[in-house]
């Protein structure tokens, strides 16, 4: 989408505010993991309160969100139907919400991007100064070093600063703040909002309290309050020191970071900072309560003071012997001569300071005073852990929603090119045919400009048709420079049936005109998978010869028509003499079983007589032998 000059004078609900609309009830837990898709009901809700952030009384066209297909669960397809229609109609933005938005919004219109360019030098060279201004090598004290320049930029910011205050209170921060927009169509447990409609009903003291105690505005004041302060004070007898306030115009390199690859990098760290506030505050907790528990064990068992030798020579004696010399006892104060001491002895050292703070000095002279120090330092290693944990998955969280949303942001360049019935185009899981495009040399003799891939929905459910464009790669001419030749394609669908991964219709491919062509007549060529499996699953048809021309174009009403049939074979049902044959089968089969069933059994039986012979045999052998 290009950039106009001005800012716009309609804020419209588009693609991607809409995803990111989504993506944020996808962080509360309101849609479903995998699909993505939110309740009807729910979506209502939230995107009322989208709507109320700026117009409580914008009325929404419900019947374009996936209402023919009365679906209860709703998918981003269902619902980029009513983001192109559009169910919710661009709302109107006043002269003052305009300025506002060109100072706040680099990448609203062109103007504004130069305002920011601007913006981003004269940071840059405020910077500078502060640093120049403080090398006595470049200014020497006491004299004023780029004063004009200096005072220009002063200038400019507080051209910026005051211009932002004075339409503040007039305008609707949800146009230009996509984050406080968010926070109040969705707001979690942080961002409570009890009216849908509050944001836009604000008075407008109430917005220019929030302009004012924002962040970056309390910098940007702070960063022009010397400048005036010693304008205002120049006639006074008594000087107020201010030059401490100069230094805060280094806080102002902060908004380089709203400018290029930065924003992305700041904006994970400072969410992951905002939502780790609490982990932060915990800690402080514990290593305070440590510290005053250890602290008042320490000032009952160690001395306040400890006795030291000193020695002083005489003035002037170079080579002092130890009778020149008084050795005298000197009582030296420990950081234990009370509590507070203590507890500061203590926190100094668990937070890593007792090389870079004072009154941090000495040693424990007592067991226990070593013990509790000891104790410490273990406490120290554990407490240190738990917090950082915690903020390093938050860290993680932060930067994949982040990178999901830089995603976003790419997909919504292409999807704002598609209206929603040529999704199919781009999407990875739609069917192909293979082209090639053929011509012929002046002795007759085949040549290929190159073959490509078309995508054709033979699982899109409705009608649709598009013109899409395919390079051609692999042919006979090879290009050193420039880009291959391409050919662009109309393509008609017209379904019978489509479930379950069957699909039944009419595919009609029409070759439009080619790009970049050496001078000649050229055929085209597409096989289409008119079937899922079998010698006959694809299908081949081959265009009469095009125009002879760089750029060819074929006749009209030239194309191809197939009928495909996605279907799965089904075995064919047995026959009345394939059942009588079965029959048969299976009754011979009883019998058999019956037989042998017979013979088992006399075979048993005869088994029992032989074994009742053998043993009688035996017996009158017996008595015969006695």
């Amino acid at each position: 989408m290009t950039r106009a000059l001005l800012p716009p004078t309609e804020f419209c609900f588009g693609t991607l505010l809409i995803r990111e609309f989504l993506l944020r009830l996808t962080k509360l837990g309101y849609c479903q993991k995998g699909t993505g898709a939110v309740h009807r009901t729910v979506f209502g809700r939230y995107l009322r309160r989208l709507v109320d952030c700026l117009d409580p009384l914008k009325e929404i066209d419900w019947t374009a969100f996936g209402d023919k297909n009365a679906k209860v669960w709703l998918t981003w397809a269902d619902i980029r139907p009513g983001v192109v229609k559009p169910a919710v109609h661009p709302v109107k933005i006043t002269c003052v919400e305009r300025i506002l938005l060109l100072l706040e919004d680099p990448g609203s219109c062109w103007l504004a991007g130069v305002y920011g360019f601007v913006m981003f030098l004269a940071i840059l060279s405020s910077v500078a100064l502060v640093i120049i201004q403080s090398m006595e090598s470049i200014c020497p004290t006491g004299k004023k070093c780029y004063s004009g320049v200096e005072t220009g930029c002063v200038l400019l910011f507080s051209f910026d600063y005051f211009v932002r205050a004075l339409c503040a209170p007039y305008s609707r921060a949800a146009i230009f703040d996509r984050d406080v927009h968010m926070k109040y169509a969705a707001p979690d447990e942080t961002h409570m909002v009890a009216s849908t409609g509050e944001h836009a009903q604000m008075t407008p003291f109430q917005r220019l309290r929030i302009f004012l105690f924002k962040p970056m505005n309390m910098i940007d004041f702070f960063a022009i309050l010397p400048f005036w302060l010693k304008l205002i004070l120049r006639g006074q007898k008594k000087t107020f020191p201010l030059a401490f306030l100069r230094a805060l115009r280094l806080l102002r390199f902060l908004r380089i970071m709203k400018i290029g690859k930065f924003d992305s990098t700041l904006l994970v760290l400072g969410t992951t900072l905002a939502n780790s506030t609490q982990s932060v505050q915990v800690l402080m907790i514990y290593l305070c309560l440590i510290s005053l528990v250890a602290g008042a064990i320490l000032n009952q068992v160690e001395a306040p003071t400890k006795e030291l030798e000193v020695e002083s020579c005489s003035p002037g004696a170079f080579n002092a012997t130890p009778t020149d010399c008084i050795t005298r006892i000197q009582n030296v104060s420990l950081p234990f001569a009370n509590v507070p001491n203590a507890a500061w002895y203590v926190f100094a050292r668990m937070m890593g300071m007792r090389h870079s703070v004072p009154w941090v000095g000495g040693l424990p002279a007592t067991l226990i005073g070593s013990i509790v120090v000891f104790t410490c330092m273990i406490m120290k290693g554990i407490i240190w852990v738990l917090p950082f944990g915690q903020i390093g998955q938050t860290f993680k969280d932060t930067w994949e929603q982040n990178q999901e949303l830089q995603q976003i942001r790419k997909e919504v360049a292409t999807e704002d090119e598609r209206s929603p019935d040529l999704v199919w185009v781009e999407d990875g899981g739609t069917p192909v045919a293979d082209v090639e495009v053929w011509g012929s040399e002046e002795s007759g003799t085949a040549i290929l400009a190159g073959s490509g891939r078309i995508p054709v929905p033979l699982l899109n459910p409705t009608a649709t048709s598009a013109e899409v464009t395919t390079y051609l790669w692999g042919g006979t001419f090879r290009r050193w420079f420039g880009a291959p030749p391409s050919l662009d394609v109309k393509i008609f669908w017209n379904p019978v049936e489509v479930k379950d991964g069957t699909s039944k219709g009419r595919l009609r491919i029409e070759p439009k005109e080619g790009h970049g062509f050496p001078i000649s007549q050229w055929r085209f060529v597409v096989r289409v998978p008119v079937r899922l499996y079998g010698e006959d699953a694809s299908k081949e048809w081959q265009s009469p010869p095009s125009s002879n021309s760089t750029n060819p174009e074929w006749p009209e009403n030239t194309s191809g028509t197939f009928e495909v049939l996605w279907v799965e074979e089904k075995k064919p049902a047995p026959g009345p003499q394939l059942q009588k044959k079965q029959t048969d089968d299976a009754e011979l089969l009883d019998e058999v079983l019956t037989l042998l069933e017979t013979q088992g059994r006399q075979l048993q039986e005869l088994s029992r007589n032989t074994a009742g012979l053998d043993q009688r045999t035996m017996a009158i052998r017996d008595a015969t032998n006695h």
